[in-house]
């Protein structure tokens, strides 16, 4: 289970593309940043071990050696999806 930490201005909500998604409750202004995505900062092979056999992975690569992983603690922009 992930526990949610309140992101301005997003929301988590039941979607029909992988059962969560991320959406705006408000209107950004085009080109604004809305958030950062918070999780815990985690080594490339770290994260490796931790998204092996899942099927929803909320690791994010920051450079060659860090990820952020959202799998545990995370915020709305954790649920983003590819369409967003």
């Amino acid at each position: 289970m992930i526990k949610l930490l309140p992101t301005p201005g997003l929301e988590v909500r039941k979607s029909s593309i992988s059962g969560r998604g991320c959406f705006a409750t408000k209107a950004f202004p085009m080109g604004r940043k809305v958030g950062e995505l918070l999780g815990e900062l985690v080594s490339r092979a770290e994260a490796t071990r931790r998204i092996e056999g899942k099927r929803i992975i909320r690791c994010v690569e920051i450079d060659s050696y860090w990820r952020i992983d959202a799998s545990r603690i995370a915020n709305a922009l954790a649920f983003v999806n590819d369409s967003c």
